[in-house]
């Protein structure tokens, strides 16, 4: 089954006195309102930290394939011009201390890129790694279980359904008719998964409902799974709301 932990991501303590992201605060501070200007440097931090966050989560690589300046923007929950973000993340590293001209996010000809991501993030990939490669183990020991089990009894044979095989196999006839966009080893990873975790009853409605046609597993997963996500903080409406009560009481 494909993993659904979530791993924290890494922010190393000396950021706020990197030279990049120094340059990278003064770029988004210019287009900052008056009143959250003071606020910079935690607004800047809030940015790329919700952008590693959210590579982490959706591409543990580091490249933001199908991300466009608007994703990034909404990942970081920045409430200005995408280009001012853009050019500050991708410029940011080229100042007269900092040569590399590497900002936070680079641009390629496959799309945007989060600089050294893999070297500083990797640790959560490898252990994704292990964890699927331990599934897939536990999974061929529960087949040759299951065969062996029904080569000792007489009243049946290998080739023979067992009961879970039977549930697996009406899912996936469930997520073909109400177009489920996932096929072969991902779907029935999943659909077992989900099965092994006592959500046959439940999953069987999801995928009667017509509401559902054309997701695909990660949307299912998401919608119907995963425990509820805790609000998220938006370090730049709070900047600018503290800034505003500072202002009125002066």
């Amino acid at each position: 089954m494909t993993d659904h932990r979530k791993w924290k991501v890494s922010v190393d303590q000396s950021l706020s006195r990197n030279i990049k992201f120094i340059t990278f605060c003064d770029m988004i501070k210019e287009k900052l309102p008056e009143q959250a200007k003071p606020y910079a440097g935690l607004i800047a931090k809030g940015i790329v930290v919700n952008i590693w966050s959210e590579t982490l989560e959706q591409a543990p690589d580091g490249f933001l394939k199908g991300w466009s300046p608007k994703h990034i923007a909404m990942f970081s929950q920045w409430i200005g011009e995408e280009q001012d973000l853009m050019n500050a993340l991708l410029n940011c590293g080229s100042t007269e201390y900092e040569q590399s001209g590497r900002g936070f996010i680079e641009k390629s000809d496959k799309g945007f890129i989060v600089h050294d991501f893999g070297p500083w993030q990797n640790h959560p990939v490898e252990k994704r790694e292990k964890f699927r490669e331990d599934n897939r183990r536990r999974a061929e020991r529960q087949v040759e279980q299951r065969r062996i089990a029904y080569m000792n009894n007489p009243g049946n044979s290998p080739g023979i359904e067992t009961p879970h095989d039977q549930v697996v196999s009406r899912m996936i006839l469930l997520a073909g008719r109400n177009k489920i966009q996932n096929r072969g080893e991902t779907l029935r990873n999943y659909l077992e998964g989900w099965i092994a975790q006592g959500h046959a009853q439940k999953l069987e409605g999801i995928l009667m409902d017509q509401k559902n046609a054309g997701y695909n597993v990660i949307q299912l997963q998401r919608k119907y799974f995963d425990a509820p996500k805790k609000e998220e903080r938006n370090f730049t409406q709070e900047a600018i709301d503290a800034a505003k009560k500072e202002a009125e009481k002066v």
